[in-house]
């Protein structure tokens, strides 16, 4: 029943805020406290006030209703016992929901009053429903809390975990009062559980009525030879229950993952906003489950919007084969962002074997990443950022460490990042210099303006007949003097503001000379380690100082901080093509030129 979403911000300052279509599935992702979680409440708020609430993120919903039979069978699926005395008989008794899975009836008020059911006027949700293109704040009070706020569930770590315990099993000709008992009544849908079950962890989904009182969920080792084993509630089921493992010996991660597959499955819920749904599974189980929810609510006409810290539900997502919205936000000193990302290229990405190894798409949970040539450099860059974080705070905070292979694959890392809106620094030793192609790739890679290619070239070349090859790897730009190191200092100093930092003494060795290590790579970084200490408290430990590779770090810090940095791929697109709409704007993303309707046209369409 969701169109589209507005968000409140865009991709960069002075950017048209970003609009989405969500279709079957939109992750959020980003580092801590960028508002994840938050558009998530935002969105259930937005519904629940009717589209009044203050929001910091979400903007606006726009809606796609289902005709109006449609909206009265599923209306019609929440209904409890017939209208009270003198009630139309066009008026329909349903039960909200009140936790995970279960309908429930509403207090009238916020006081300890006995619980009541809430009447919905057909009559009136039809008539708000046909005015849905203009609808006065009235009547998308009466669309949001009739029809929508029945229809969505919200679901944290903890409370999903209630979608699998045992459910008020009602009358046999009653409706159902909740999911389980919608599940019981659906053959098809138990038989799918069970298939997304046993291939996640071996077990069969199965339901119990037990005394006729209680749905109860167990774990099975074979699945029920037909529906009566299942369901009679005779001798044979009450000894096929009796082999099958209670849900409650399971383990959260098998709970929280059946519970929310079998939520999706029982057709109920149109708008399900889940946070953090990786919570309690390890990685290869967050995978599938974010592949099987994404195909299920592909197939059951459903909307997901989940807030992950996981790259492995992420992927899972993506590789569904269904339309994948994934939403990067982020906040840093007052400035919010939020950027489409494209689904087929992280799927791109990980196809290729070094990006894949390096646990790149981790880094889209982080503040920025810093790529480094080899997994020496990585790890003593690493260390340096700790101790400037612990002593001075001048470091890189929130951000992941990568390596490549060599200078040459450093760009692979840093363009695909910088693409997806997250500030990748690159740290090289500065033979990058002796290469035309190397130097003009990473440029290419790091979005620097063409209009630099050709005087900084210029440069470079010129400084390469000047230096020594030697002075490469010893002494860098400080073997020369003059004009020569001018030049030097200010290529550097340009080449920063791009986010390509160049060890200026040549390479990763040459920093520390003080400390007397010789050797290179593993060898070096073993003796460097050693001499610096461990333990703050000794008097040979590495603190911070004012000069060298610490003023280095910081400056890759400063550069990852400033949400104004060069470098970033919009930098690289004129202004008029980066405002543009896309050519399919209308299910991607549309920049708010204008304030566009709240409830689109009515769609004759089945949700």
């Amino acid at each position: 029943m969701l169109r589209t979403v507005a968000l409140r911000f865009g991709a960069a300052e002075g950017d048209e805020p970003l609009r989405f279509s969500p279709g079957p599935m939109t992750v959020f992702v980003g580092p801590n406290n960028s508002g994840k979680s938050l558009a998530l409440r935002e969105v259930e708020e937005w519904i629940e006030s009717g589209g009044d609430s203050l929001r910091h993120i979400i903007k606006r919903l726009g809606l796609q209703l289902p005709p109006a039979a449609v909206i009265e069978k599923m209306l019609r699926s929440r209904a409890v016992g017939v209208p009270e005395d003198g009630a139309s008989e066009n008026e329909v008794r349903v039960l909200r929901l009140r936790s995970a899975g279960e309908y429930s009836r509403r207090r009238a008020t916020d006081s300890a009053e006995p619980l009541v059911e809430h009447t919905i006027d057909l009559p009136r949700l039809m008539a708000a429903v046909a005015h849905a293109q203009n609808a006065s704040d009235e009547e998308m009070d009466i669309i949001c809390q009739d029809l929508l706020s029945l229809f969505t569930l919200r679901l944290d770590g903890q409370t999903r975990l209630a979608l699998t315990q045992p459910q008020a099993a009602g009358g046999r000709h009653a409706n159902p009062t909740n999911h389980l008992g919608v599940l019981f009544r659906d053959d098809e849908a138990r038989e799918r559980i069970r298939d997304i079950t046993s291939d996640a962890f071996g077990l069969f989904f199965v339901i119990d009525p037990g005394s006729g009182n209680q749905f109860h969920v167990r774990m099975s080792e074979r699945p029920p030879i037909d529906d009566d084993e299942e369901q009679a509630g005779d001798d044979r089921a009450r000894a096929f229950h009796g082999r099958a493992h209670p849900m409650s010996e399971m383990s959260d991660g098998i709970r929280a993952f059946t519970g929310l597959t079998a939520a999706l499955l029982s057709a109920d819920y149109r708008i399900m906003l889940v946070d953090e749904p990786e919570a309690f599974l390890h990685p290869p189980l967050s995978r599938k489950l974010g592949k099987r929810l994404t195909q299920l609510a592909a197939e059951r006409g459903a909307t997901v919007l989940a807030a992950t810290h996981s790259p492995d539900f992420v992927m899972g997502c993506v590789t569904a084969g269904q339309a994948v919205n994934i939403v990067r936000l982020t906040y840093r000193k007052g400035m919010p962002s939020a950027r489409l990302l494209a689904a087929h290229q992280l799927e791109a990405m990980m196809r290729d074997p070094l990006l894949r190894s390096t646990g790149v798409l981790g880094a889209l949970f982080h503040e920025g990443a810093i790529v480094c040539e080899a997994d020496a450099d990585r790890v003593y860059y690493a260390e340096i950022n700790e101790r400037l974080l612990a002593h001075r705070g001048g470091g890189a905070d929130g951000c992941v460490f990568l390596n490549a292979q060599n200078k040459q694959t450093v760009r692979r890392i840093v363009r695909p990042l910088r693409e997806m809106g997250l500030p990748a620094a690159a740290i090289l030793d500065l033979d990058l210099l002796k290469g035309r192609e190397d130097f003009r790739d990473l440029m290419n890679a790091a979005f620097v303006p063409s209009v630099f290619w050709e005087p900084w070239e210029d440069i470079r070349k010129r400084l390469q007949q000047k230096m020594n090859n030697a002075h490469y790897k010893d002494g860098g730009i400080y073997r020369v003097n003059g004009e020569v190191r001018k030049e030097f200092e200010e290529l550097l100093a340009n080449l920063s503001e791009y986010g390509i930092f160049l060890v200026p003494a040549g390479e990763l060795e040459c920093w520390m000379p003080e400390l007397g290590v010789g050797g290179h790579g593993p060898e070096w970084l073993t003796q460097v380690f050693q001499k610096m200490g461990m333990d703050p408290s000794d008097d040979v430990y590495q603190r911070p100082g004012q000069g060298g590779v610490w003023k280095f770090m910081q400056r890759v810090a400063t550069w990852i901080a400033d949400p104004r940095r060069k470098g970033m791929r919009d930098d690289a697109v004129p202004v008029e093509r980066r405002l543009a709409p896309p050519k399919d704007a209308d299910t991607i993303v549309t920049p708010l030129v204008s304030e566009p309707l709240m409830v689109p046209e009515v769609q004759q369409t089945v949700a």
